[in-house]
């Protein structure tokens, strides 16, 4: 399962990535950021980066989030 997800992941722009990941944190497929930065072979710091997304205003990741050119 965590093989498909990794691969999926640069299909999506970050208001997505960061839904999914909090996610898969949630569902406990993950148990800390550590465990996805390696996962994904990303920063630790990225990965806060995009789990940090999540806290902007709803109004303000949807309008991001319909935004195809972002990545």
């Amino acid at each position: 399962e965590r093989q498909r997800i990794v691969k999926q992941y640069h299909t999506f722009n970050p208001i997505q990535i960061a839904e999914w990941l909090c996610e898969l944190l949630d569902k406990g497929l993950f148990q800390s950021q550590r465990e996805i930065s390696k996962a994904f072979g990303l920063h630790r710091s990225r990965i806060g980066q995009l789990l940090a997304l999540e806290k902007l205003p709803e109004k303000e990741r949807k309008r991001l989030k319909q935004n195809e050119g972002l990545r």
